[in-house]
């Protein structure tokens, strides 16, 4: 089955060939940059545990406490130190 691509997508294609690299073309590698948050539970236990047969495990109450990370990383690769808040 061939589909059709949507006038819009066409017209995005065709910018991204012809003005992408005009704009790109400015920057090194080391410029641009990409961030992202995360969220850490750094206390949390295992959501499952492996018995033997003849023992039992009582429940526990999971814990809440969270860290947000932030990730850095340039177009090269080069990633910068974790920022924790």
């Amino acid at each position: 089955m061939v589909q059709k691509k949507v006038p819009i997508f066409l017209a995005a294609d065709e910018w991204i060939k012809r003005e992408w690299p005009k704009i790109i073309a400015e920057y090194s590698p080391e410029d641009p940059y990409n961030a992202d948050e995360t969220g850490l539970h750094f206390r949390a236990m295992s959501e499952h545990t492996y018995l033997f047969k003849s023992e039992s495990a009582k429940g526990f109450k999971s814990s809440k406490e969270r860290v947000t990370v932030l990730c850095c990383v340039n177009m090269k690769g080069e990633k910068r130190d974790l920022l924790a808040i």
